[in-house]
């Protein structure tokens, strides 16, 4: 989003710069659920941190550069960004290497490069984490989970 470090309640933006808690109250409206798919769709390369927004990229054969360092601090790796990048769920994207791990502020600036001068770069990449990571790419995701309902209910 063009909002980074926020999230949404009912009520309020509010910045997670702070400690993170173990849950968010990720709440979007229609609007900006669309901005975010056009913003999505219109990316020439996308950054994120240890996110689904990584598959959903992936989705759409959108090069994507992941944070894995903690701004200037040294932080222990119990505080530390590149312990999320250990965890099992995100280890299957990061073992297909269909999204570069940048582990310091010039990796970050290099790959970012690297895909706005090659867009194309890793595709084969991107081909694996979707066919290792996401069922089936087609946009009927709804209409299978309807037909399953359907289906369950006689």
């Amino acid at each position: 989003m063009d909002r980074p470090g926020s999230y949404f309640s009912k009520d309020v933006q509010r910045s997670i710069d702070a400690p993170l808690s173990t849950t968010f109250n990720w709440t979007f409206s229609h609007d900006d659920e669309i901005h975010l798919a056009n913003s999505l769709h219109h990316a020439d390369v996308t950054v994120n941190t240890e996110s689904t927004m990584t598959l959903d990229a992936a989705a759409q054969d959108k090069p994507v550069v992941l944070i894995g360092f903690d701004g200037n601090r040294k932080l222990p790796y119990s505080q530390s960004m590149i312990r999320n990048y250990d965890r099992e769920h995100f280890a299957a994207v990061l073992v297909t290497k269909g999204a570069r791990l940048a582990k310091n502020m010039e990796e970050l600036i290099s790959d970012i490069n690297v895909y706005l001068k090659d867009p194309q770069h890793d595709r084969k990449e991107r081909d694996l984490l979707r066919t290792n990571l996401l069922y089936k790419n087609d946009g009927q995701s709804a209409k299978r989970v309807a037909d399953a309902v359907l289906k369950m209910l006689g």
